[in-house]
């Protein structure tokens, strides 16, 4: 759990450097020097149709979701917030960066507790997961057949 988040730590700086990066760009035209720019800071800008992303090499590769990405901006709300009439905005983009960053620490958050209480969460899952199944082998044939798709949506969701 650590290596996890040590990577969210890691994208917190690589996104506090990006947002410092931006600000030279503040209602210039968009184009090539802007990915240019961040390349000197480690940062990748890969942008242009459904996805605009920024990512780093560095990073690790691990489980979590968004591997080497640090930032990802759907192109709605790239054409509509952040490059405007081909001029980049500064403090929308910051905005949406202060809103991962805000993310990305409460899932740090999140993983600490977890990570100190993870064996009364896992006794209580496990109870919770037994309970289900002694539940489910008392059930008469039929009727565990008649809603077999329902029980099986159930134990599904509990599993994931």
């Amino acid at each position: 759990m650590q290596d996890r988040i040590d990577v969210y730590r890691q994208k917190n700086h690589y996104l506090a450097v990006l947002k410092d990066a931006v600000k030279v760009f503040d209602g210039k035209v968009f184009n090539k020097r802007f990915t240019s720019h961040l390349e000197k800071f480690g940062i990748t800008f890969s942008g242009g149709g459904y996805d605009n992303t920024f990512y780093v090499s560095d990073l690790p590769t691990t489980p979590v979701y968004g591997g080497k990405y640090i930032l990802f901006i759907h192109s709605s709300t790239w054409n509509s917030e952040v490059v405007v009439d081909k001029r980049f905005n500064a403090d929308n983009f910051i905005k949406i960066v202060d809103k991962q960053l805000q993310h990305n620490s409460e899932a740090i958050q999140q993983m600490e507790q977890n990570e100190k209480d993870k064996n009364k969460l896992i006794t209580e899952y496990n109870d919770l997961v037994n309970r289900l199944e002694d539940l489910t082998r008392t059930m008469n044939y039929e009727f565990k057949d008649k809603y077999k798709y329902e029980f099986k949506d159930i134990v599904y969701k509990v599993r994931k």
